[in-house]
């Protein structure tokens, strides 16, 4: 302890020998607390840690889950053509079937997605068991069973797309070539690229992006983050919402399958 120094508040600088000697009771308690404090350095009340890494796993499990939907149901009616316009010379309804479609593809998506979150979420836990420390961070994203909701109501929305891509076209080979120009646009409207705040790419995301909205329930704290901090965005941050968005998506996609599908039944008559 010789030849240490330390400032004292309203005493000054004595060595630490001689405070400690003279030290009693609270006074020496006071003295060991001020040279910890003097010898550490400051820690912030509160520890913010880079959301970056999280946010864009959480976008790409978002795009794939997207895509599960679109691909499982893209070439769906299409490729069924013949006999769908056959049966509905027997006084099929467009109603059932597709709703038979909506149905069975939706599982099919949901399976996947459970699949998809095992394995990408199930490899990061073993990480972060290997680490020491939690892999993502937990204060950034849902919990994994509200995830998993959200994400199934995405692949939903993702089979309803794909249903109305199939409608349109012609043959199953265009609805393969026209897939990416699906894709794309949610890659640049979803908010994981390019930061989506206000103005027209705002409105475009709301209103077209099925994958801004499931982006923006499945992610957590982006209001609560620093200002200046290009993740930051003021919103209201309810899942509520963003499922209320797919939902309504999702049923007017369907509408306008089910509006096209009655175009080609007026068209072949």
């Amino acid at each position: 302890l010789r030849g240490f120094t330390i400032n004292l508040p309203g005493v000054g600088a004595v060595s630490l020998e001689d405070a400690l000697s003279r030290a009693e009771g609270p006074g020496l308690d006071r003295a060991l607390d001020y040279l910890i404090q003097e010898s550490q350095p400051v820690i912030p009340a509160g520890l913010i840690v880079n959301p970056t890494y999280t946010y864009l796993v959480l976008f790409i499990v978002v795009i794939a889950v997207l895509w599960f939907g679109v691909n499982n149901s893209a070439k769906e009616i299409v490729k069924e053509e013949p006999i769908y316009a056959r049966e509905r010379g027997v006084n099929l309804q467009i109603l059932p079937y597709l709703g038979s479609k909506f149905l069975i593809l939706g599982v099919i998506s949901a399976i996947q997605t459970a699949l998809l979150m095992l394995l990408m979420f199930g490899s990061l836990e073993l990480a972060g068991l290997w680490l020491g420390h939690q892999v993502p961070p937990a204060q950034y994203m849902l919990p994994y069973p509200a995830m998993f909701g959200v994400l199934v109501v995405t692949s939903l929305c993702g089979v309803a797309l794909g249903l109305l891509l199939s409608a349109c076209v012609n043959s199953p080979d265009r609805a393969n070539a026209l897939l990416p120009y699906v894709i794309i646009p949610q890659l640049i409207l979803g908010g994981g690229v390019i930061t989506v705040k206000s103005g027209v790419l705002f409105y475009l995301a709301a209103l077209f992006s099925p994958v801004y909205w499931a982006f923006r329930a499945v992610r957590r704290g982006v209001p609560q983050l620093p200002s200046d901090f290009h993740w930051h965005l003021d919103y209201d941050d309810s899942v509520w919402i963003c499922l209320a968005a797919l939902a309504v998506q999702t049923m007017v996609l369907l509408a306008l399958t089910g509006w096209f599908l009655k175009q080609k039944d007026e068209g072949n008559g």
